[in-house]
C-alpha cells in the first residue's frame, strides 16, 4: 500500500523551494514599489511585465541580446528619459542613449520596415578632442585639438566659429582655416588646429564674450545634428588694445613635446639648471607632463616652479585617446598659442637636447635682437648628435687604469661634462633641426619647424652662431651613462681619425662641458642644494 505522506525529505524540498518563490516575489514587489516612486511603472500591465520577467521570462521571447521592453523601458529612463523618439520594442545600447545629437525625427521613422539598428558600446572614437583656444588677435582665434584620422580624412567637415557678446548679439566668423601639422605620423587621431577669423573686431569693447566652435557631419546623415561646444571664455578687462605687441613679460619661452617615460631626475635637474642659466633671468619654461614627471622629478622640478621659472601643465588624460606620441603636434602649437604673447621668442626643443650660442661670436641676446631688427620670423639652427654611453677618461692619468677610481671620479660630473663625443654625420649633412620663432608672427606649428608664417623671414642658422647638442638616449637611463671610456684629447681634431664606436664615427666636442662648472654654481645660488637622483 502506498502512503499519501511525505518524507521528511520532500517535504524539506517544498519548503526549500516556497521560502525561495515568496523571498523572489516579496524582492520583486520592492522592487516595483521603488519604481513606481520613481515614476516608472503607471499600470498593472507593467507591473505584470516586470514580474514575469522576476520569475523567469522565456528567454524564447527576446532576441539574443535584447532586454524585455520593461527593462528597456527601465534602461532609458536610467539613462536620463533620452528616448531618442524610439518606440517602446526597439532596444538600444546605453552608449547609444547618452548621444545627445541624433535627429530623433529620422531616427523615429518607421515607415521603411522593421527597424534593426546597430547598437554601439563603448566609445571607439570621439569626433574632436578640444585642447585649447586663444585669443591671436582682436580678430582671430586659435583652437589646438585633435580630430579622428579617419573621420577628418573622410569627410573633412567643416567647423564654423561664432563670438557671443554678454548682450546676447551673435558676430558669425568670416571664415575657418584648419591645418593638421604632422599629419604623416598615423594614429587615430591627428592633431587639428582650427583658425577663426572674423571680418570685424570682436570683444575689444573690453566687457568680455565667448567664442563657440561647431562643426557638422556630412550632408547624407540625416541621423546626427551639427555640434557646438564654447571653446573660449573672455572675462571682462582681459582685453587690452596692447597685448599684442612688446613688450612683453618674457623674453624667452621655453615649448616642448609631451614628457612621458620613466624620466631621470638627475638629467632633468641638468637640462633645466643649463637652460636657465643660458636663457637668462627673464625666461620661462612650459612642461606638459604626460606620465614623465612622477615623485622624484617633481621633486628636481618643484624649487623652479616656486622661483616662477616653470609652470606645469597635467595632460596625462590623453593617454585615454591614441595619439602620434602623445600628441605632440597638438601639444606645441598649444604652447605656441600660449606663449604667444608671453615673449618675445618661443623655442622649440626636447629635454634631451641642449642649445648653445657661440659667446666667441655673440651671446643669446645680442643675436635675438639682431634677428628681431632684420625682421625674422623663424630661426632653425642645427644638431650636434652626441654618444649616449661613450665618456672621456677623467685627466688623471692614475685614474685611467684604474676602474674603480675612474668612476669616483666620473660620477661627479654631470651627462652634458662628460658624454664629450660628437657623431660625425653622414654625407655631413645634420638631421632634425629645431628652431625658435617670434610667436605673435606664426600661425601653425610643427616639431621640427614652424610652417605657417603670417609675416616674415626665416633663417637656418650656421654652426658659426647657434646649435643645439642632442643627447639623445639619455634621458630614461636611470644609472650611469658612461658604458665606454676614450682618451679625449686624442680626438680634438674633427678632421683628423675620428673614434669609432656604435657605427659611427666620433670627435671630442668640449663645448658645453666646460660651462659646467658655471652652469652648477648657479643653481646652487638660484634654488640652493639639490639632491642627486639617477
Amino acid at each position: 500500500m502506498v502512503s499519501n505522506i511525505e518524507s521528511p525529505q520532500g517535504l524539506k524540498g517544498r519548503s526549500t523551494r516556497t521560502i525561495i518563490a515568496v523571498s523572489v516575489i516579496v524582492a520583486s514587489l520592492f522592487f516595483v514599489f521603488q519604481l513606481s516612486s520613481y515614476g516608472l511603472v503607471n499600470s498593472i500591465g507593467d507591473i505584470t511585465r516586470l514580474l514575469s520577467t522576476a520569475v523567469g521570462e522565456p528567454a524564447a521571447s527576446r532576441q539574443r541580446g535584447e532586454l524585455s521592453p520593461a527593462c528597456s523601458k527601465h534602461a532609458k529612463l536610467l539613462a536620463g528619459d533620452i528616448s531618442h523618439g524610439l518606440p517602446e520594442e526597439v532596444v538600444m545600447s546605453e552608449a547609444f542613449l547618452r548621444e545627445s545629437n541624433i535627429n530623433t525625427t529620422a531616427l523615429g521613422d518607421l515607415s521603411h520596415g522593421t527597424l534593426r539598428p546597430f547598437r554601439p558600446h563603448g566609445i571607439a572614437v570621439h569626433f574632436f578632442l578640444d585642447f585649447g583656444t586663444y585669443r591671436s588677435s582682436p580678430r582671430a582665434f586659435s583652437c589646438a585639438g585633435s580630430i579622428s584620422r579617419a573621420v577628418e580624412d573622410a569627410w573633412s567637415p567643416p567647423f564654423e566659429c561664432e563670438w557671443v557678446n554678454p548682450n546676447g548679439t551673435v558676430i558669425k566668423s568670416e571664415n575657418v582655416a584648419k591645418y593638421r601639422p604632422g599629419r604623416e605620423f598615423r594614429a587615430v587621431y591627428d592633431s587639428l588646429i582650427v583658425i577663426c577669423h572674423f571680418g570685424v573686431d570682436v570683444g575689444t569693447d573690453g566687457k568680455g564674450g565667448e567664442l563657440f566652435i561647431s562643426y557638422s557631419y556630412p550632408a547624407n546623415d540625416p541621423y546626427r545634428l551639427p555640434e557646438k561646444f564654447l571653446a573660449f571664455t573672455e572675462s571682462p578687462g582681459v582685453y587690452q588694445p596692447g597685448m599684442f605687441e612688446p613688450p612683453f613679460l618674457y623674453d624667452i619661452v621655453y615649448c616642448g613635446s609631451p614628457i612621458f617615460g620613466n624620466v631621470s631626475p638627475q638629467r632633468i635637474r641638468e637640462w633645466i639648471a643649463y637652460h636657465a642659466y643660458m636663457f637668462g633671468e627673464k625666461s620661462h619654461f612650459i612642461f606638459y607632463d604626460a606620465g614623465g614627471i612622477h615623485g622624484e622629478v617633481q621633486r628636481i622640478l618643484q624649487p623652479w616652479v616656486d622661483k616662477g621659472r616653470l609652470s606645469v601643465q597635467n595632460v596625462r588624460q590623453l593617454m585615454m585617446y591614441s595619439g602620434y606620441y602623445f600628441h605632440q603636434h597638438t601639444i606645441v602649437n598649444d604652447c605656441l598659442f600660449r606663449s604667444q604673447y608671453m615673449a618675445n621668442w618661443t623655442f622649440f626643443f626636447d629635454i634631451d637636447e641642449y642649445v648653445y650660442v657661440n659667446s666667441s661670436a655673440t651671446n643669446l641676446t645680442a643675436l635675438l635682437a639682431e634677428k628681431e631688427s632684420q625682421d625674422l620670423t623663424v630661426m632653425q639652427f642645427d644638431q650636434k648628435r652626441m654618444s649616449h654611453a661613450l665618456c672621456a677618461l677623467p685627466p688623471n692619468k692614475d685614474a685611467q687604469g684604474d676602474n674603480s677610481t675612474r668612476d669616483a671620479q666620473n660620477a661627479d660630473l654631470w651627462g652634458f661634462e662628460k658624454l664629450v663625443f660628437s657623431m660625425h654625420w653622414k654625407n655631413n649633412r645634420p638631421e632634425a633641426h629645431k628652431y625658435a620663432v617670434q610667436g605673435r608672427k606664426i600661425w601653425v606649428t610643427e616639431v621640427h619647424n614652424a610652417v605657417h608664417m603670417k609675416e616674415g623671414n626665416r633663417w637656418n642658422v650656421g654652426y658659426d652662431r647657434i646649435w643645439f647638442h642632442h643627447f639623445h638616449g639619455t634621458l630614461t637611463t636611470r644609472g650611469e651613462v658612461c658604458t665606454h671610456f676614450e682618451d679625449a684629447t686624442r680626438y680634438l681634431d674633427w678632421f683628423a681619425t675620428p673614434v669609432y664606436f656604435d657605427n659611427a664615427n666620433y670627435s671630442t666636442d668640449y663645448t658645453l662641458a666646460q660651462i659646467g662648472s658655471a652652469v652648477k654654481a648657479f643653481e646652487l645660488a638660484t634654488i640652493g642644494e639639490q639632491p642627486f637622483i639617477l
